[in-house]
């Protein structure tokens, strides 16, 4: 009735959502998620309105009805499903941990107490606690890198795909260590509304079975290796 679909996205995290510099519009593979999502809805693109979100707004936006959809690399978990409810998986990550070039450290083993960044709201920040690091939390990854650069903290963690997107834009970091902690990243959905939450699901399957996901991945992450299978999705019923 309303003729659009609103969806929090990240605005700053290439490759899942950012903004082009030179259209003003928001790119991602995020954002592609989003509009399939959209066009399965309208049958038509173009019907998709995206908001800006941090890390830390993407629960209230939900819970508070500001948007539909939230599509932003959003780990689900068991705490996040008390208030949330969640699409099966479009994406699997890795947390792993960036640090400048030359530093002595290796991998989180190394950086018990040293402050370690990551943006607030965010699964990352436990991860980093577990570990015996210090949170540096932040309010997005673009201020963990600058907290970085000015050394401010030792290191920085988030999912391995956004980590590779940081090192394009500083080559004077890199990644280092194994994964820290698996990251199943799905669309969040209001539990006011199972009828949307299972459509999105149908949406997910439909172009995990077609190849648009396939499509969507090498389009973003094809520089990265081959493309993966897609994540098998799994229900509550």
């Amino acid at each position: 009735k309303r003729g659009f679909l609103t969806v929090g996205v990240l605005s700053d995290v290439p490759p899942f959502g950012f903004i082009n510099p030179l259209t003003g519009d928001f790119e991602g593979f995020d954002i592609d998620i989003a509009n399939e999502v959209g066009l399965a809805i309208f049958g038509v693109p173009g019907l998709v309105k995206l908001r800006a979100v941090t890390n830390a707004a993407r629960l209230p936006v939900i819970r508070d009805g500001v948007v539909d959809l939230v599509v932003a690399t959003m780990t689900v978990n068991c705490q996040r499903r008390t208030q949330l409810d969640f699409s099966s998986v479009y994406y699997d990550a890795l947390q792993r941990v960036l640090v400048l070039r030359g530093s002595p450290y290796r991998g989180i083993a190394d950086l018990a107490g040293r402050k370690v960044c990551a943006a607030a709201g965010t699964t990352t920040l436990q991860h980093i606690a577990e570990n015996k690091a210090v949170p540096y939390p932040v309010p997005d990854v673009a201020d963990c890198l600058v907290a970085l650069q000015t050394g401010a903290v030792d290191a920085m963690s988030t999912d391995d795909t956004i980590l590779q997107g940081v090192v394009e834009q500083d080559p004077h970091t890199q990644i280092v260590g194994p994964p820290t902690a698996h990251e199943p990243a799905a669309i969040a959905v209001s539990r006011r509304h199972p009828d949307l939450t299972r459509f999105v699901n149908g949406v997910l399957e439909q172009i995990k079975r077609d190849g648009r996901w396939a499509a969507i991945y090498h389009r973003w992450f094809g520089s990265l290796g081959p493309t993966p299978a897609p994540p098998v999705g799994r229900y509550r019923d």
